[in-house]
């Protein structure tokens, strides 16, 4: 038996990353361009470990590369969701860290206006149960996020139309070049 970590009655989980341009580098050689390793999570709060920390990165840069490759679900009824064009790797960012925190801590389930968080986005993931480890309630959170894909879909030739405007927290998800 596992034990699980306790959870406050209503977990509210969110996701603080932000996305750095990964530049590749290459040399006159006919060796394959390589990348300068990729920063790992550390931040100096607590309340999150930096396993989970990579736990949220790693997910999330695979369900982006997912989509940057065209590999993703089928998207309600309208085939695949065609490939990125440009989709950068995520970084974890440590103030965006802090801001989620803040509004996590105030069991706010409201998005918060933009001026709480300047410079961020937030996406928000209500999970009514504490029968579960802070790992798996990241795992949730993401996994219903994601698949907001499958049940909403994305037109093949990428039209965005106002009935669309409120599909949800995957909007802000898929942004290929967000900056924070």
């Amino acid at each position: 038996m596992t034990a699980m970590a306790t959870l406050p009655a209503t977990a509210v989980v969110f996701l603080a990353l932000c996305i750095d341009i990964v530049h590749a580098t290459s040399n006159a050689t006919t060796a394959a361009p390589t990348r300068p390793p990729w920063p790992k999570p550390n931040c100096g709060n607590p309340a999150l470990t930096n396993g989970l920390r990579n736990l949220f990165l790693d997910t999330h840069n695979r369900f982006r590369g997912n989509v940057a490759r065209g590999q993703t679900e089928v998207s309600a009824g309208w085939g695949i969701a065609p490939p990125a064009t440009i989709m950068y790797r995520m970084k974890y960012d440590c103030n965006a860290e802090s801001y989620a925190h803040q509004h996590a801590g105030s069991c706010n389930r409201n998005r918060l206006p933009p001026s709480a968080m300047p410079g961020y986005k937030e996406n928000i993931h209500v999970l009514n149960t504490v029968q579960t480890t802070p790992a798996g309630a990241i795992q949730n959170a993401l996994a219903t996020w994601w698949s907001e894909l499958a049940r909403f879909g994305m037109r093949s030739n990428m039209m965005f139309y106002p009935s669309e405007a409120n599909r949800g927290a995957r909007s802000v998800m898929n942004w290929s070049k967000v900056t924070e």
